[in-house]
């Protein structure tokens, strides 16, 4: 599952802005969305591009690469990365702006799931990336999302309709090619899930059998990470 986010009129914020308060600004937003990644087994920040921040969950993990898509860990990154959606909502409405020419942003939030591949291409600056068609989409799904409202495809929606609320947008949305795709806004938890569950990423509360896989693939999957 990707996430891809960005700041809402961006270009026009730095034109009434220093150099120094737009780095002052995009450091205090990433440092803040890269707190709360922290709470999360399986969700990594893959870059920023400007404005723009991209995190995936259950990449290339030994638990998640033989099961098919539905199954119970495709669930469980599809909701660590929609709770991590609601938790960036919040974060920016909390950013402290005093330094800035306007007292709030806002940010465009996009997400989808399927397969993909990860891997390092060239020799000069590499660096770990993400290929195919969804991080592709999940992009699409940000441009074509609102201010502050969390803009999901029908596979997430297919995984994460159990636990969360969602609305259906009323026109199929056109991708790159011309292929059209029903999508949805996600809207919150459901009452009994968020009673049930707490946050289904957040450290010590998975059950059990999931810990202990977790815990059996930690070493191989820090190491990845660390090669990244």
């Amino acid at each position: 599952t990707v996430l891809c986010t960005d700041i809402v009129q961006f270009t026009a914020l730095t034109s009434r802005s220093s150099s120094k308060q737009i780095v002052s600004l995009l450091n205090r937003l990433y440092t803040a969305l890269d707190t709360i990644l922290d709470d999360y087994t399986d969700v990594y920040k893959m870059e920023t591009i400007g404005d723009a921040y991209i995190l995936v969950g259950g990449l290339n993990t030994c638990i998640t690469s033989d099961e098919p898509p539905g199954s119970a860990t495709a669930r469980t990154h599809a909701a660590e990365i929609t709770e991590c959606a609601f938790r960036f909502l919040k974060a920016v409405e909390d950013l402290d702006m005093s330094d800035q020419v306007q007292d709030s942003i806002q940010i465009r939030v996009g997400v989808h799931s399927g397969a993909a591949i990860g891997g390092v291409a060239g020799i000069v600056m590499p660096r770990f990336a993400l290929f195919g068609d969804t991080p592709n989409i999940a992009g699409q799904m940000e441009q074509k999302s609102t201010p502050n409202r969390i803009h999901v495809s029908a596979a997430t929606h297919a995984l994460i309709a159990r636990e969360y609320d969602l609305e259906a947008r009323p026109e199929s949305v056109v991708l790159e090619g011309g292929a059209e795709m029903s999508t949805y806004w996600l809207k919150g938890k459901r009452a009994a899930a968020a009673t049930t569950a707490g946050s289904p990423g957040k450290k010590g509360r998975r059950s059990k059998t999931s810990a202990n896989a977790l815990a059996a693939s930690s070493a191989q999957r820090k190491n990845v990470r660390m090669a990244e």
